[in-house]
């Protein structure tokens, strides 16, 4: 069986002046976002089965203020910071040059896959059609979640996205000062979302993500006496929804869904502790606790390496935004690491974890690139 790796780090900057965030007019010039990978839906109804307690935000803020999220006190006015030296921090030492590691091919999303993982969405695909959509009781709860889900989340997801769609290209490079070191963030990239996730709840690891109740039979269907051979494969998610609904995890969790058991298994350990480590990461920055809410994890880039997984987004909370790189360990997850630089100043020991990171991700056959000043990621087609 091959074993696999989940890649992940944290990276983050908050808007005051001790925790920098995106600051305003920090981001650099790159083409207008394209329309989203689904229509939005008009619909505004409800389901008394939804979150209570999550509203949408209002539509198409005026930036740089930010409209009030769900869950969270109203999002300030980023202030204008002091542009950043070319060596923040004082440190010294040559630029290092990309390494090209192994290349994997581009797919139409800007997201860095392998024919391994390519095949194995297809298998996942495949087995949805002749095993999932043929079993009726599988059919009944799909279609119960699915109604949940366009009634009550979707007008949420399409709310959120006119708040998301604005970080690209605006704060795309507000960490330019990291570049040279090897992180971009995750607002670098575009974000696709996926409004209509609910056309792949057939998929055991989709489902598990953003279904609000837990069925043995459905898991069953899907792993046939795996089901009980491996216990991981039981991992109950305590929060769904908290990953806002991209291309880059919709394709993971389809590519994941048809490899190995154990490796299945520890990716769902590896989500759920991505997530916990984010809040901890965060809130020790930010000296507040804070607990995320539906769509508050927004996955904007991965790439597929032989043994690992490159992951990097963003995410929100406490009225603040936070790029993340991130790494989830799927032969052994407790090894998960998570890296937060928690000040607009880059301190030796952070500068440390990202370079243990970045070099973990080389010797896994990854591509780490260290240029200055690259060149914009153009949104590709949706």
């Amino acid at each position: 069986m091959r074993n696999f790796i989940i890649i992940a780090a944290a990276a983050v900057a908050v808007a005051t002046p001790a925790l920098a965030g995106p600051r305003r007019g920090g981001g650099s010039s790159r083409p207008a976002p394209s329309h989203p990978t689904s229509r939005p839906s008009t619909s505004t109804s409800t389901h008394s089965g939804g979150n209570s307690g999550f509203h949408p935000a209002p539509s198409h803020p005026t930036m740089p203020s930010h409209p009030t999220m769900p869950s969270h006190p109203t999002m300030p006015s980023h202030p204008t910071t002091p542009s950043h030296p070319s060596n923040p921090g004082g440190h010294t030492g040559p630029v290092r040059p990309s390494n090209p590691g192994r290349p994997a091919p581009v797919n139409n999303h800007g997201n860095w896959s392998t024919p391994a993982h390519n095949t194995h969405m297809q298998q996942t695909n495949a087995r949805v059609n002749t095993v999932m959509r043929s079993n009726t009781r599988v059919n009944i709860l799909v279609t119960g979640h699915s109604n949940i889900y366009v009634n009550s989340y979707r007008p949420v997801f399409v709310t959120r996205y006119s708040v998301y769609n604005n970080y690209y290209p605006r704060w795309g490079g507000y960490y330019r000062p990291w570049y040279r070191h090897g992180f971009y963030g995750g607002f670098y990239y575009p974000l696709y979302p996926v409004y209509d996730i609910h056309t792949h709840f057939y998929c055991p690891l989709v489902f598990w993500l953003y279904a609000d109740s837990w069925d043995d039979n459905y898991y069953r269907t899907w792993y046939g006496s795996d089901w009980g051979s491996y216990p991981v494969l039981q991992t109950r998610f305590s929060r769904p929804g908290v990953y806002y609904p991209t291309v880059a995890i919709r394709d993971l969790a389809l590519g994941v869904a048809s490899m190995p058991m154990i490796e299945q298994g520890n990716f769902r350990l590896g989500m759920i502790n991505l997530m916990n480590q984010l809040e901890q990461k965060i809130a020790q920055g930010l000296s507040q606790p804070i607990s995320f809410g539906r769509n508050d994890i927004a996955i904007t880039h991965y790439q597929m390496l032989e043994e690992a997984i490159t992951i990097e987004g963003f995410a929100t909370t406490a009225g603040r935004q936070f790029s993340f790189k991130a790494l989830l360990d799927l032969r052994e997850p407790s090894t998960n690491l998570v890296f937060v630089p928690t000040s607009d100043q880059q301190s030796d020991a952070a500068l440390l974890e990202l370079r243990l990171l970045n070099e973990r991700i080389e010797q896994l056959g990854g591509t780490v690139s260290y240029v200055d000043a690259p060149a914009p990621v153009a949104r590709r087609g949706d």
